[in-house]
């Protein structure tokens, strides 16, 4: 795991935002010198600030770069970084184009392990129970806070017929929820 600085591009005010610059700066050194070291055959993101560091590392190193739309709705990243794409596919239909350019859909990368009907179990986490199903739910993006809302809304009604782990990110659990 290598871990590099980035900046997120707020459009609100925000006093970390005077040192967004420097973190920019910063994780695109660190994104070229390690794309240099490396020297990836591609660069692939699905999104995030975090990415466009090394996405621009990468397009001046002249390594191909593709960018993966998960969400309905084309965040700012994937906005910036499909201007100097060699390939932007998407996830649903309803995308269509990203900055003015074709795109192609090819739905959501699936291991071939679950793509094949097999399923994993959960029991490392041993509070589940292999008596009731799990529902896993994770969000991304700009609906992740509508997600977790409507998570919280259902668990009264869902408790008693599956078990649910919910992964929110860091600050974005709007309560704390325990069942038996």
């Amino acid at each position: 795991l290598i871990e590099i600085y980035s900046a997120k591009f707020r459009r609100y005010l925000s006093l970390r935002s005077i040192f967004d610059p420097l973190f920019f700066i910063f994780g695109f050194i660190q994104s070229v010198r390690l794309l240099y070291r490396f020297r990836p055959a591609i660069c692939i993101s699905a999104g995030s600030y975090v990415s466009i560091p090394v996405h621009i590392g990468a397009w001046l190193l002249h390594i191909p770069t593709w960018i993966h739309q998960m969400d309905l709705s084309v965040g700012l990243s994937n906005f910036v970084m499909a201007l100097t794409a060699k390939c932007i596919t998407t996830s649903t239909n309803a995308v269509c184009k990203i900055s003015g350019r074709k795109t192609l859909y090819i739905g959501t990368p699936v291991r071939m392990l679950f793509a094949n009907g097999n399923s994993v179990s959960a029991q490392p986490l041993a509070w589940l129970s292999e008596e009731l199903p799990v529902i896993l739910v994770l969000g991304g993006g700009t609906g992740a806070v509508q997600i977790n809302q409507l998570v919280f809304d259902m668990l009264e009604q869902l408790k008693n017929t599956c078990q649910i782990v919910h992964i929110t990110g860091i600050g974005r659990v709007a309560e704390s929820v325990l069942t038996d």
